[in-house]
């Protein structure tokens, strides 16, 4: 399995980021059981009364991506997917850091 999470501020097209809104739904529909989709940002440019089951966002990134992790124990890869540089966090919830733009190159139009 593989865990993607998300911030949102300049990160999702939501908030002038580069990374498509609709990639998410997509990502995390339940067709693909390989992958699973969270959003842990608490920004208001994030849906989260359309589209609560992706929200993971409680203003602590590390508990979010962790708490995301305990849902998920046997994902073997775990990307977080930012544009604040947050690799700190990121290692410290056992995820590896994604620029933002760096993601958004390898999505297919």
């Amino acid at each position: 399995m593989i865990l993607l999470a998300f911030d949102v501020d300049g990160t999702l097209s939501t908030s002038a980021g580069p990374v498509p809104f609709d990639l998410l739904l997509v990502l995390g529909d339940e067709t693909l059981p390989a992958v699973a989709v969270a959003v842990v940002s608490p920004s208001a440019a994030w849906p989260k009364d359309k589209f609560p089951w992706l929200d993971r966002a409680t203003g602590n990134r590390v508990a979010d991506l962790r708490h995301f992790v305990d849902e998920h124990p046997g994902a073997l890869v775990r990307l977080y997917v930012s544009d604040n540089k947050d690799y700190q966090v990121a290692a410290a919830a056992g995820f590896c850091y994604i620029e933002a733009a760096e993601f958004a190159k390898g999505i297919v139009p």
